[in-house]
């Protein structure tokens, strides 16, 4: 789930570095954020019986594929994490001529571990939270030094109320390498790294479908998702040579086309197959593209067009900004609701289940965000380089 700074409209030049960094903050990325989690939250939250059988068998497995597209909104997530933390690092770069690391580790550690921790906390201290299984002391520590991901591949997805996490554990795995990464090579070659991630990814990729590994290995394994990585530094790193703006039309084909490649994918080429295919792993590689065309299209829309006022807007906005802790507190306001439904012997509608636990989730999150998360936030300041918050 991605936690960054944004954008701004002004870029400092490499060769000049300005006395005073210029903030770096766009609120139509905290728009497409909420987008991303909301495919994420209608992908887990929406079982399949409550999907319409009367409308065909075709119909039916196309509205199927789409609800269950939505989890490749976690694909949008790490996409948009690394543009934004690329272009934060080159930012910094350009201001100041080196990237500092320690700082970097900890804004990164300020804005996640609160809620992350917490989270995991009360998983812990409510044994069989919601009558699902206990999170065992040995699955706990993986999660608890960001490994949780490997976990996932290693046993599969049997902690019902926590295994979201593991995009957590993947993108902290990313922040404590990136820097580093980038700092040793130097500037002229930080898009040669972005490409290396790329390559690797579809290589890791390539030897888990030749070994026939089980589909969580492809799905949640750090090396099998770096082109998610690579490719959002990539297009930070070329969007900064360019200057261009994409008109509505062009932007509303470019999000259709990903859309409809999260679709198709999920249709045809699902990931979670298993045993893992040649198939599977390239509809894994495409569902990385289409998540970072659909970026770019949106860093590169027109300030006027209908799409931009949209993910604007104040209400899109302002869930955006919270949509790390509504990420994380989604599970356990679904399943809540359901055992409380079973608990009471009172069945909720599909729809209304939905409703009431997105409803749920939001009122979290906002809490979240104003107790917990806003004086972490507020720390921050002090190890800022490029502000990245909105004034």
């Amino acid at each position: 789930m991605v936690t960054a700074g944004q954008g701004h409209v002004e870029r400092p030049s490499p060769s000049t570095a300005p006395s005073v960094p210029t903030r770096f903050y766009r609120p139509e990325l905290d728009g497409l954020r909420f987008v991303s989690f909301l495919m994420v939250f209608v992908a887990h939250s929406v079982p399949q019986h409550a999907i319409p059988r009367g409308m065909g068998d075709e119909v039916y497995r196309w509205t199927a594929s789409a609800v269950r597209a939505g989890g490749f909104g976690v694909d949008v997530f790490l996409v948009l994490s690394a543009f934004l933390i690329t272009e934060l690092l080159m930012r910094e770069h350009a201001h100041s001529g080196r990237i500092r690391v320690v700082p970097f580790w900890i804004r990164r550690a300020l804005r996640i571990w609160p809620v992350f921790f917490l989270y995991l906390a009360v998983h812990a201290i409510v044994p069989r939270l919601f009558g699902t299984a206990f999170m065992g002391v040995d699955a706990l520590l993986t999660f608890v030094f960001f490994a949780g991901n490997w976990t996932s591949a290693v046993v599969g997805p049997t902690l019902p109320l926590a295994n979201h996490l593991w995009t957590i554990c993947l993108e902290e795995q990313f922040y404590l390498a990136w820097p580093l990464l980038l700092s040793a090579l130097g500037r002229t070659r930080w898009i040669l790294a972005g490409l290396g991630a790329v390559a690797v990814a579809w290589l890791a990729r390539g030897v888990l479908v030749r070994l026939a590994a089980p589909s969580p290995w492809l799905w949640v394994s750090t090396p099998a998702r770096l082109d998610t990585f690579g490719l959002g530094a990539i297009l930070a790193l070329t969007l900064a040579r360019t200057d261009f703006r994409l008109g509505t039309r062009a932007v509303l084909l470019a999000c259709l086309a990903s859309f409809g490649t999260l679709i198709v994918v999920t249709r045809y080429m699902p990931p979670t197959a298993t045993p893992t295919t040649t198939w599977t792993s390239v509809g894994l590689g495409l569902t990385a593209i289409a998540a970072t065309v659909l970026v770019g299209a949106i860093v590169r829309d027109d300030p006027g067009s209908a799409i931009r006022r949209l993910l604007t807007s104040r209400a899109m906005v302002s869930c955006g900004k919270v949509s790390y802790g509504a990420y994380v507190y989604h599970e356990v306001c679904i399943e809540g609701l359901a055992w409380l439904s079973r608990r009471g012997g009172f069945p909720i509608p599909p729809l209304l289940h939905v409703t009431v636990a997105l409803a749920l989730t939001l009122g979290a999150s906002f809490a979240s965000y104003r107790l917990l998360e806003t004086p972490f936030l507020r720390l921050k300041d002090r190890w800022t380089i490029i502000p990245s918050r909105p004034v």
